[in-house]
């Protein structure tokens, strides 16, 4: 397998991983080294993925941060790490140095998403106008920066790793990136740098403009089921005998499917009411809705799981 950079486009569902999961168990069996890229909460259900072929030996999970983090550390480049809450807190600083108590709710978070998604971007506060709102932004992002001092935010992390020499130990024999929906233009100089010497596969559903895919998959049928009961109380009755269905083995007539590869999303309101039938039901259930300071907005989730 050559170095260089394999892009695998293809929507939900379409195999990306199991194509990727072929390529690293190739490498596994030749005694080589993987590092599989993902986003952290995938740590578990990749490891899971391959450990149903037996032990598995030279696979390393890790996020993007802490694939940067090892670059800048195997060439002494590391600072002090600012965490996303410290971020916010920051910026709120910031704002106040600039403009006083006046702040209004939630204005530093807004804020401080606004700064990430430009330094994601890699771009500086020159590069925003002097007036307006975007001249407010462009000064709270001079003051934030002026705070930070040798702290390194995420971003930073990011743009030092994508400078510095690329001298990875123990080295990968491939490197997998699966799991995202796409990749900033940072993230993406910084894989084709690193596919110079080594071959990267990198699964996405949107090509950043430029990139042509290496291998492209079709979309798979996903069978659908709409059920419409007559109260929520018959709804969620309904899908735990669903559950417990799906999750009893063969033997007894169910689909012996993980526990940890069902996920079941629903109205925040309706989560505490279909814990309660966890006992009645006999269902693994917990709550997997994050209680952290930058939970985003969107439809709540609670999995199922031991």
């Amino acid at each position: 397998m050559k170095p260089g950079l394999y892009p695998l486009l293809g929507p939900p569902a379409s195999g990306k991983t199991t194509l990727a999961r072929e390529w690293a168990l190739e490498v596994l069996k030749r005694r080589g080294r993987v590092y599989w890229v993902g986003l952290p909460h995938q740590r578990a259900y990749v490891y899971r993925l391959f450990g149903g072929e037996g032990a598995v030996l030279g696979l390393e999970f890790m996020s993007f941060q802490a694939l940067y983090y090892r670059v800048l550390a195997e060439v002494g480049r590391l600072g002090p790490l600012l965490p996303g809450a410290a971020r916010v807190a920051l910026v709120g600083e910031a704002l106040r140095s600039l403009y006083g108590e006046e702040i209004a709710p939630g204005e530093a978070r807004l804020f401080a998403r606004a700064i990430a998604e430009l330094k994601r971007y890699g771009l500086s506060p020159f590069a925003l106008p002097k007036e307006g709102e975007a001249g407010r932004l462009r000064r709270v992002y001079f003051a934030y920066e002026r705070l930070k001092e040798k702290a390194l935010d995420y971003d930073d992390f990011r743009h030092r790793a994508g400078r510095v020499p690329l001298r990875l130990f123990p080295r990968p024999d491939l490197v997998v990136v699966d799991g995202f929906r796409e990749v900033g233009p940072l993230d993406l100089r910084f894989l084709k740098r690193l596919a110079r010497e080594v071959p990267v596969l990198l699964t996405l559903e949107l090509l950043p403009e430029g990139l042509e895919p290496w291998q492209t998959l079709s979309q798979r049928p996903v069978k659908k089921e709409v059920w419409v009961l007559a109260n929520p109380v018959e709804e969620a009755r309904h899908l735990l005998r669903a559950l417990k269905r799906a999750l009893a083995s063969r033997d007894l007539g169910g689909e012996g499917l993980d526990p940890f590869e069902v996920m079941v999303v629903a109205p925040e309101d309706r989560i505490p009411g279909l814990l309660l039938f966890q006992d009645e039901y006999g269902l693994p259930l917990y709550d997997g809705r994050e209680g952290a300071l930058a939970d985003t907005e969107g439809p709540e989730a609670f999995s199922i799981g031991a």
